[in-house]
């Protein structure tokens, strides 16, 4: 395995899987304090990946080394990108591959991220669905691209990606939701916390699944989640590792009024993110 810090002389191979198929996977984190926060889960979501897709050399502990000694900036994002080189032209990975690791690293002024509220849009484009690939940050990113083209095109925040599908006893497809472009969602509903499960589709993130493992204010539930079902919530709240919670403000026309709702989950996250 091959690790690399990523600067303007770095070279990538033509031939590179990630490049050519979108082979590899990736996991982005907040840096404060010279430190990239819960690097543990983004080592492990890593890990996961790797198994999951069959990088034979890929050597957690050895990346997590290369941490220990890696001079961060005192605030930033660190994105972790694994890719892999192979010997044959073609998607078979073939007998030899090496493992690369490219790591970027970009300073940020203290206060860069925005944790202001959003407004949210409802995507055109829809979420495909794989649950082969569905716990997995791959490569394959051109359903968020889409959708992330549809937000900028409305000047709106963010943009809500669903997945249409069929379900026992109904005629019709219903609308899932799935995420919005670049975070998790939650949604306010009756006293309680519903986050889409993802088991066919989407990503897991790491801010979800630790509201969802040790959240306990309220009730949290991981299920099926209707786009209709969204769209009467009393609150929406936005999260990622980036900007933790972020709350939504306007979907669509509607406006929401989840500010507390978000302030409270948000401070319960700073807290319990460096525990």
């Amino acid at each position: 395995m091959i690790i690399e810090l990523v600067s303007h002389s770095t070279n990538i191979n033509p031939r590179n899987r990630g490049l050519n198929y979108g082979d590899g996977f990736f996991s982005t984190g907040k840096i404060s304090n010279s430190k990239l926060e819960l690097i543990d889960k983004h080592l492990a979501r890593l890990e996961t990946s790797a198994n999951h897709l069959g990088f034979t050399d890929f050597d957690v502990d050895q990346l997590a080394e290369f941490f220990t000694h890696l001079s961060l900036p005192l605030f930033g994002v660190g994105k972790i990108l694994v890719t892999r080189d192979g010997d044959v032209r073609g998607y078979g990975i073939g007998q030899k591959q090496t493992t690369r690791v490219f790591i970027f690293i970009e300073p940020k002024e203290s206060d860069w991220f925005d944790s202001s509220a959003q407004r949210m849009i409802i995507c055109k484009t829809n979420a495909s669905i794989n649950p082969s690939l569905s716990k997995i940050k791959h490569l394959n990113r051109l359903d968020n691209v889409l959708a992330r083209n549809e937000v900028v095109a409305q000047n709106a925040d963010e943009g809500v990606m669903v997945a249409t599908k069929y379900c026992e006893q109904q005629l019709t497809p219903q609308q899932f939701v799935v995420s919005a472009t670049q975070a998790n969602i939650f949604a306010f509903i009756d006293g309680c916390f519903v986050t889409p499960k993802l088991e066919a589709y989407g990503v897991q993130g790491i801010i979800r699944n630790l509201i969802l493992e040790n959240f306990s204010d309220c009730p949290v539930i991981a299920r099926d989640l209707y786009l209709s079902e969204l769209a009467q919530a009393d609150a929406i709240v936005l999260t990622n590792c980036l900007r933790g919670v972020v709350p939504v403000n306007f979907l669509e026309d509607k406006q929401l009024i989840g500010s507390e709702i978000a302030e409270s989950l948000s401070t319960w996250l700073n807290k319990n993110k460096h525990d």
